[in-house]
């Protein structure tokens, strides 16, 4: 199976903007915040960046007893903004992914 990761919150880093425009309870959106979105190796458990609407980006996993199986970890990072200034708050954000198999 191969599978591509996509959104129209990704940035040039490849990570995931937080949507600012959200609240939750009241509170604001956290700033300067973005999501991490790393494939995690089976064998080793070493992180990778997957980098969100990067076309070359292609992960592929091998199907055992009809399965692929994709493991991922994210992580909040400051954003591309080398200036902006951190702050609490809920961080959301989204992404879409392609499966391809045969």
């Amino acid at each position: 199976a191969s599978l591509t990761l996509s959104s129209s919150f990704s940035n040039t880093k490849g990570t995931l903007d937080n949507d600012e425009t959200l609240s939750r309870n009241g509170e604001a959106a956290a700033k300067a915040v973005d999501i991490a979105v790393h494939r995690v190796a089976d064998d080793t458990n070493a992180l990778s960046l997957v980098k969100i609407n990067d076309p070359a980006n292609v992960m592929d996993e091998n199907f055992t007893n009809n399965v692929a199986t994709f493991n991922f970890k994210a992580s909040y990072v400051k954003s591309s903004d080398a200036g902006a200034e951190v702050t609490t708050g809920p961080v959301t954000t989204n992404a879409i992914y392609t499966f391809t198999y045969e």
